[in-house]
């Protein structure tokens, strides 16, 4: 099965034989290839991958920092409530 390098992923790394010398168009061809992959292949892939993390952890602090916000502004927003009803607060 042939996957372009762009749309490799780190699933279909240990199923690689190897790498087309050549493209034919058509259901099934024998191509002539090279055994393996370049060392700089594996790096892209996993700088792409690095970076997505890096991408949804910063996603994943902003909405944390939001939640905490809200948290935050919710519990004031009680101590208020509670002091207009009179009521005792027990922490």
């Amino acid at each position: 099965m042939a996957v372009s390098p762009d749309n490799i992923t780190i699933d279909d790394m240990k199923n690689i034989l190897g790498r087309s010398w050549e493209t034919k168009k058509g259901e099934v061809n024998l191509v002539n290839t090279v055994v393996g992959l370049k060392t700089a292949e594996y790096a892209a892939l996993m700088k792409k991958q690095i970076d997505k993390t890096k991408q949804l952890e910063e996603q994943m602090a902003k909405i944390t920092a939001e939640l905490n916000h809200v948290k935050e502004s919710q519990a004031k927003d009680m101590e208020q409530i509670k002091k207009v009803l009179n009521l005792n607060v027990r922490n």
